[in-house]
């Protein structure tokens, strides 16, 4: 490189210019990669989606399901002790 820096050979030139070159080239290139990728993994994303709404509905009902466990046990031994002292049921 010459001592002053507003001037450059006309080969350091040209090779900057190839290697933006090359750099455009491989630019291109990796961005129709990536867009190949996204379509073929869009599908795979609309999966991953729908499946956590669903995770997020079994956490909603495994949630609800301990309070009406116990609203229908205790409905049930309701309906138990009705049973046995209306049925005559004797207790030993």
């Amino acid at each position: 490189m010459p001592e002053d820096d507003n001037h450059i050979s006309r080969e350091a030139f040209d090779a900057l210019v190839g290697r933006v070159s090359a750099l455009e080239e491989s630019m291109t290139e990796n961005t129709e990669i990536t867009k190949r990728v996204e379509v073929n993994t869009e599908g795979l994303v609309e999966m991953f989606n729908a499946l956590s709404g669903g995770f997020k509905v079994l956490v909603w009902i495994g949630k609800a399901a301990r309070p009406i466990g116990y609203i229908a046990a205790c409905a049930a031994g309701v309906v138990g002790l009705w049973t046995a002292l209306k049925g005559g049921g004797h207790i030993k």
